[in-house]
């Protein structure tokens, strides 16, 4: 019975020092640095003019052809190796184009002497596996090894950016053309179209008319009346969206009737004289608080447009996907 409490409870020492060991691997694992710009380099290895034409360098890649590409200097990736890290790295920063995953990570470890070029998905068939590996190789690695990082970095990107120009760019959704309309549909909207303006002529006739019979209300009415029916037909053929025609030609009716009813010579009715007065006070009252209303919403948006912050033209992913696609070197 002895025995087996002490076997036991040395499998559970066992299992809980596997799972401490485990706790410890991933609290001892780096902090990924913020990438926000086209060149992050952490162990001032490159001087400000150096980082300044790889970044246009970078910049002139995603411009003419949209691939995103990065360089990232730290000085060790340790306890992961620079396959792991690098691959953390690209997929939290999500280098390239969403859906067309053409981004480039080149990360070098300065202290580790290793350097990793990590291609996406959709740049896998312009730089293969072993073309990013020549490439460490042949270029890179030799101006590591005589300590000139900023020459080997440089010309390691432009070696990846004459692949990446010759990788087709993503097509492009054709776009979609407008329906075409039948003879009689043309001809149907060119009727309603002209006839909705000889409408308005009626509506001056009626106005005429009724400034020399006196009958203002009923012309009024029968003047809408003609003015509108033009935009039922269009709610037959447009649905619920031709009501919004409604509102311009209420407007384009009741001037096409007023002005050659006054210019007859007709009488305002009496309903308009006896609200005039009341009209004016309101309008005087109501006018005033707009115009208060008006300055101070205009002072707290003046206000509001007054903050600013600055711009710089820095990086930001587009969401591109990895797949652990490229290769890595040591010197």
């Amino acid at each position: 019975m002895f025995a087996r409490c002490i076997r036991a409870f040395g499998y559970l020492a066992f299992v809980v020092s596997v799972f401490d060991a485990g706790l410890q691997a991933e609290e001892e694992f780096r902090p990924l640095p913020v990438v926000d710009s086209f060149v992050v380099d952490q162990t001032q290895t490159l001087s400000d003019l150096q980082k300044k034409e790889i970044s246009e360098i970078l910049e002139r890649i995603e411009k003419e052809n949209g691939s995103q590409m990065v360089l990232v200097i730290v000085p060790t990736t340790k306890p992961e190796t620079i396959e792991q890290y690098s691959m953390r790295l690209a997929e939290k920063t999500g280098i390239g184009r969403e859906e067309v995953d053409d981004g480039v990570l080149l990360l070098l470890a300065k202290e580790d002497r290793r350097v990793r070029i990590e291609v996406g998905y959709g740049l896998e068939g312009a730089i293969p596996d072993a073309r990013a590996h020549r490439i460490i190789d042949t270029v890179m690695i030799p101006e590591f090894k005589a300590g000139s990082y900023f020459l080997g970095l440089r010309n390691g990107i432009l070696a990846l950016e004459k692949l990446i120009k010759n990788e087709p760019l993503p097509e492009t959704k054709p776009a979609s053309k407008a329906p075409e309309i039948s003879t009689w549909e043309y001809y149907f909207y060119d009727v309603c179209f002209y006839w909705s303006w000889i409408t308005y002529g009626i509506a001056a006739l009626l106005g005429w008319y009724a400034a020399k019979s006196e009958r203002y209300g009923w012309m009024l009415i029968w003047a809408l009346v003609a003015g509108m029916h033009a935009p039922a037909l269009w709610l037959f053929t447009h649905g619920f969206f031709a009501v919004y025609s409604y509102i311009p030609r209420l407007i384009l009716t009741l001037f096409a009737f007023h002005i050659p009813y006054w210019m007859a010579g007709g009488k305002t009715p009496e309903w308009a004289r006896s609200s005039s007065g009341s009209g004016r006070s309101w309008s005087s009252s109501s006018g005033s608080s707009f115009r208060s209303f008006s300055s101070s919403s205009f002072s707290s948006r003046s206000s509001s447009s007054s903050f600013s912050s600055g711009s710089s033209s820095s990086f930001s992913g587009g969401g591109g996907s990895f797949g652990g696609g490229g290769s890595s070197g040591s010197w």
